[in-house]
């Protein structure tokens, strides 16, 4: 009779042990659970909060009092305000579309829109955009689509270029960009010639002394329509004895960056949403009370 009661004892314990364990090991799940819950809490307002912020982790170029800048003229903030602007100038001063007139306008126009300096994304327009900018490569921060680029003052001689040619490919034009060894230019096709354009550099230059037969593409032959600048400048610009490097006719300037900054920018305002997704799925599988106990 005693060995019969020892092992019901023995087995009663196993049994308690087992249950102990399994609550131990479901008390550990489930606190394991919680501070997943917490840490995807936290990481979704970590990805939320650089939205609210208006810095810019990078230092704003100020207007430099030579440039042909126009505060006025910080309304045009949209290519359908800039491409209104343009019509209004045109139709006032009867210039005919699809004309050089026409195009010399539009350069005449950014030339007041903007001073010279790169538009970088602030903090609440694309954060990882401007974060990356910051600890990888400032180009990647450096804004490349005409509708960003316009929410600012301030543009790179690419970024009015890029300005510029979102205006004359919805208008119809022919156009290409131009390389030096630092700048970018462009250059319009009109009545079958190619006219140099530079809304950033602000060139003195004539009708005749755009055109393609004239300066035939000598970085030399430029240098003389800059006389705000220094020669150290001018040089450094255009470099010595060069030919500008000739872009593909009406090509999407900077297609890769365009895409890397939609990317970026949809993941900015919306990439918080991921950590409570995966909050609300950790919620439906975590096990109830009733299982726990």
């Amino acid at each position: 009779m005693p060995v019969v009661v020892a092992g019901v004892r023995s087995s009663a314990n196993k049994r308690n042990t087992n249950q102990v364990n399994a609550f131990s090991v479901k008390r550990q799940g489930l606190k394991k659970q919680v501070i997943t819950r917490m840490c995807l809490i936290v990481l979704a307002i970590v990805l939320l909060l650089p939205n609210f912020f208006t810095a810019s982790l990078f230092s704003e170029s100020t207007y430099n009092q030579r440039e042909t800048y126009d505060p006025h003229l910080a309304y045009i903030n949209s290519l359908e305000k800039l491409q209104s602007h343009l019509d209004s100038a045109a139709g006032s001063k009867q210039l005919a579309a699809n004309s050089y007139e026409y195009v010399n306008e539009l350069e005449a126009i950014l030339r007041k829109r903007f001073y010279h300096g790169y538009a970088h994304f602030k903090l609440r327009q694309n954060w990882i955009a401007s974060i990356t900018g910051k600890l990888i490569d400032s180009g990647m921060a450096c804004k490349v689509h005409p509708a960003k680029i316009l929410q600012q003052n301030n543009a790179a001689c690419s970024q009015q270029v890029a300005v510029m040619m979102a205006i004359l490919k919805a208008n119809g034009y022919t156009y290409r960009s131009l390389g030096f060894p630092h700048h970018y230019a462009l250059e319009v096709k009109v009545a079958g010639q190619w006219y140099f354009f530079d809304p950033s550099m602000e060139p003195v230059i004539t009708r005749e002394q755009r055109s393609e037969g004239y300066w035939q593409y000598h970085t030399d032959s430029l240098k003389q329509y800059y006389p705000q600048y220094s020669s150290a400048i001018v040089e450094y610009i255009f470099g010595s004895g060069l030919t500008a490097v000739k872009g593909n006719v009406n090509a999407i300037p900077a297609p890769n960056a365009r895409k890397y900054q939609t990317t970026t920018g949809i993941l900015s305002k919306i990439g918080w949403c991921c950590p409570l997704l995966l909050l609300l799925i950790s919620i439906k599988k975590m096990p109830s009370k009733s299982s726990v106990g």
